[in-house]
């Protein structure tokens, strides 16, 4: 398998309560139909192969930005610290319900080993059943999440996509963390190591 290159809450009720959406125009955000983004994914890969991968993974590390100072807004609108200033598990809950509520999907964000970030979704909205892709295609994705992580932690990090519907899987992972790091798991998964077992081999 050749993956893609790469502080509690609790109570249900704060959720229910609030109900401040996600300002589109005040966040420079457009919203569009998934089916567009699979459309596209597949006519690139059509036409330019795996270049695709790359174009698309850029066009996602360019949102990550935007993305972020709209989680910013977003956080601040329910008189919240700002995410950087977050408790860990605090932050887990926040970003999974925004990624929620921005259609992404029902997200869960965990850490693994405590040497990665994870991020799951059974409906990840980039994949696709019937793309019966070889390997994990959500590039864009990966693209985006490894910028908005990178400005959480405020330190370059990427991110890696370990499952994915649209290769079969029965949900989509990606996981964040240094390149250093994940480009070890990639060459460990590559050799045909299971992502979980090359995390937990690097936590020691």
């Amino acid at each position: 398998m050749r993956p893609n290159s790469c502080a509690a809450l609790g109570a249900e009720s704060f959720f229910e309560s609030v109900t401040t959406p996600i300002n589109l125009p005040a966040d420079a955000l457009v919203a569009f139909p998934r089916e567009s983004l699979l459309a596209l994914r597949a006519a690139m890969r059509r036409d330019v192969g795996d270049a695709a991968d790359t174009w698309l993974q850029e066009g996602g590390f360019a949102a990550g930005a935007p993305v972020f100072a709209a989680f910013e807004r977003w956080t601040a609108a329910r008189g919240l610290e700002a995410p950087s200033s977050l408790g860990v598990d605090q932050f887990r809950e926040l970003s999974a319900q925004f990624f929620r509520e921005s259609g992404w999907g029902d997200v869960t964000v965990s850490s693994l080993n405590g040497v990665v970030a994870s991020l799951a979704a059974p409906d990840w909205a980039e994949s696709d059943l019937g793309a019966a892709l070889a390997y994990p295609g959500c590039h864009y994705s990966a693209g985006l999440l490894a910028d908005f992580f990178s400005h959480v932690a405020d330190a370059p990090l990427a991110a890696l996509e370990v499952e994915c519907r649209s290769s079969g899987g029965a949900q989509c992972r990606f996981l964040v963390g240094s390149e250093r790091v994940l480009t070890t798991i990639y060459e460990r998964m590559a050799t045909g190591v299971d992502y979980a077992v090359a995390v937990a081999s690097i936590a020691g």
